[in-house]
């Protein structure tokens, strides 16, 4: 795994975490996942200051989670697996698997940078396990005792309700519902996560879209934008 040039520029890593349960067969929506990343990674590699900056890992779930992508700079390269929708949902699964490799990897890329930001994408409630199991797992991944902690975004469509990603988020100001069709809710979802890593890969301010909110986030909740890694 590449390293960054601490002096040059803070590392930002970033996961996608997507859904790609049974629901997402209706309505184009895993066709429309896999259009949109694969556009969503040819945009964010022309862009020299975000392929510099940036590192992406990338996690699937259903029943159970696949980590197809570990947290790695941009400028490595992206290769992107073809999902099928397949089975039921769960979110305890892909919650554990976002703590274990944020744990893993984000110590390898520098010894300090800006705190992971991980976008949950789903289009339902979890039906896997009951609700107090998935709430233990994104308490294990966003206690304090946790360094390396993310910023927990959730972005959803179709059955999800906006209340459940508000729980599922950090903080609910990190959760966004999209109206309409699951295609083009999904197209919007994943268009506006590679605008918000486009500028929180750069010098962000706050402000009222998703990456003014996760900029914003640190100074509501007193922490520092830029942490020391070391050992998590």
């Amino acid at each position: 795994m590449s390293s960054y040039e601490e002096e040059s520029f803070p590392a930002t890593p970033f996961v996608l975490v997507v859904d790609q349960s049974e629901s997402m067969r209706s309505n184009n929506g895993i066709e429309t996942v896999n259009r949109e990343l694969a556009q969503l990674v040819d945009t964010l590699s022309a862009i020299p200051e975000v392929e510099e900056t940036a590192s992406i890992g990338l996690i699937s779930f259903a029943e159970t989670a696949t980590v197809h992508r570990r947290i790695e700079p941009i400028i490595n390269g992206i290769e992107l697996p073809t999902f099928e929708a397949l089975g039921a949902t769960s979110f305890a699964a892909p919650l554990e698997a976002l703590r274990s490799l944020i744990a893993s990897d984000v110590p390898r890329l520098s010894r300090r940078g800006r705190r992971p930001i991980a976008f949950f994408i789903t289009d339902g409630r979890p039906n896997y396990e009951k609700d107090k199991e998935w709430r233990a797992a994104r308490a294990r991944l966003l206690e304090p005792g946790f360094r390396l902690r993310p910023k927990l975004v959730t972005m959803g469509c179709g059955s999800v309700e906006r209340e459940c990603l508000e729980e599922l988020a950090s903080t609910p100001e990190l959760a966004q519902w999209e109206a309409g069709p699951t295609q083009s809710a999904l197209e919007a979802i994943l268009q506006t996560v590679t605008q918000t890593i486009i500028t929180l890969s750069g010098d962000p301010e706050p402000g009222d879209d998703i990456a003014g909110r996760i900029f914003r986030f640190d100074y509501e909740v007193g922490e520092d934008e830029v942490i020391e890694y070391g050992d998590p």
